[in-house]
C-alpha cells in the first residue's frame, strides 16, 4: 500500500521549477539546486510556494532559518498497489497564505504537464495521469488560546492518521522514530506547525500561549491506541539518493480533551505536521464518539469548535 506523497511532490516540483525559474537548467541542477537566498524569490511562483525564504518583515524562529512551507501536496493514502486506466485517486492541495495561494494556477499547470509527460510519470512504469478539480474550499483557522474554555471537554476524541506521521523523539539511543505518539506528542507537533504558520503568514501569537497550551495537553489521557510502523523505499531525483521513509500510521482514542486543545489538534492534522508534511505526511482527522462524527468545517460539530 504505497504512499505517493514524495513521488508526486518530486515530480511536480521538478516540472514547476523548470517552468518558471529564471536560471538556466544547468544552474538549477548545480549552483541553484535550492532556492534559499535566491535574488529572484519575490514574485516567483515556485519559490514563494514550495521553497520560500522566511518573510523579511517577520522574526525568524531561533534555530529555524528555513521558512515553513505554505504548501501541502497530499495524495490519498494508501494508494492501490497496481493502477489501471480510469482509476481515480484524491489529491489534496493546500496553499497557506495569500502569497502562496496566488500561484495555485501555475502549480496546477505544472501538475497537468507532469502528468502528461510520457518520459516522467509516477514510478518505474512512468504512469501518466490527468488532474481534475473537484472542489475548492477556503478556510480560516479560528485558534482560541484559552485552555480553560467554558465549554465542557470532549469525553472521547479519536485521532486517525491518514498518512504516515514522520516525527522523532529523544531517547538514550539518540533521536528515534516517534512510534507511539501520545496526545502531548500530537498536540506539540500541531503547536510547532501552527505557531510557525501564524508567525510567518498571519499574526504571531505570544510565546506564553504555547507554553500554557503545551502544559495543558499533558493532562489528556490515552484510552487506547493502534499504531504501527510504516516504511517504504524512496528516491530523490534532486539529490540522486535512495533512502527509506519510516513513519507511524494507525489511530488512538483520548479522553476528556478540552475544547481549545481539540481545535488546535484538528487544525494540526488538517495542515499536516512533522517531516515531509509538504508531501502530505503527518495528516490526521479527529472524530468524536465514532468514526462517522468528524470534527471539521463541514459538520454541525464545527459550530462548537469555531
Amino acid at each position: 500500500m504505497p504512499w505517493l506523497g514524495p513521488a508526486v511532490r518530486g515530480l511536480v516540483a521538478r516540472r514547476f521549477k523548470a517552468r518558471v525559474c529564471r536560471f538556466t537548467a544547468r544552474e538549477q541542477n548545480t549552483s541553484r539546486l535550492y532556492c534559499k537566498g535566491c535574488p529572484n524569490m519575490a514574485g516567483c511562483p515556485y519559490g514563494e510556494s514550495i521553497e520560500p525564504d522566511p518573510p523579511t518583515d517577520r522574526a525568524v524562529f531561533s534555530g529555524q532559518d528555513d521558512s515553513i512551507r505554505p504548501l501541502v501536496i497530499a495524495p490519498a493514502f494508501p494508494a492501490p498497489n497496481e493502477g489501471r486506466v480510469g482509476d481515480r485517486l484524491a489529491l489534496k492541495l493546500l496553499f497557506i497564505g495569500t502569497t502562496a495561494a496566488q500561484h495555485a494556477t501555475e502549480f496546477g499547470q505544472a501538475l497537468a504537464e507532469a502528468g502528461a509527460d510520457r518520459l516522467t510519470g509516477l514510478g518505474p512504469d512512468h504512469v501518466m495521469f490527468t488532474p481534475t478539480l473537484v472542489t475548492e474550499c477556503r478556510l480560516t483557522p479560528n485558534l482560541a488560546v484559552n485552555p480553560a474554555d467554558p465549554q465542557p471537554p470532549w469525553p472521547r476524541l479519536r485521532v486517525v492518521l491518514n498518512a504516515p506521521l514522520i516525527a522523532r523523539k529523544s531517547s538514550d539511543a539518540g533521536r528515534t522514530l516517534l512510534d507511539q505518539p501520545s496526545f502531548e506528542d500530537l498536540f506539540g507537533a500541531s503547536l510547532r506547525t501552527l505557531g510557525r504558520l501564524n508567525a510567518y503568514y498571519a499574526d504571531r501569537l505570544p510565546d506564553d500561549v504555547f507554553t500554557m497550551l503545551k502544559a495543558t495537553s499533558r493532562g489528556v489521557t490515552l484510552v487506547e491506541s493502534r499504531y504501527r510502523v510504516y516504511s517504504q523505499g524512496t528516491f530523490s531525483n534532486r539529490r540522486l539518493e535512495r533512502g527509506t521513509i519510516r513513519g507511524v500510521i494507525g489511530e488512538a482514542v483520548f479522553a476528556d480533551v478540552p475544547t481549545t486543545l481539540a481545535r488546535w489538534l484538528m487544525w494540526g492534522g488538517a495542515l499536516h505536521v512533522g517531516t515531509s508534511r509538504v508531501s502530505g505526511a503527518g495528516g490526521w482527522e479527529v472524530f468524536w464518539g465514532n468514526r462517522d462524527a468528524r470534527l471539521d468545517s463541514h459538520s454541525g460539530v464545527w459550530q462548537r469548535l469555531s
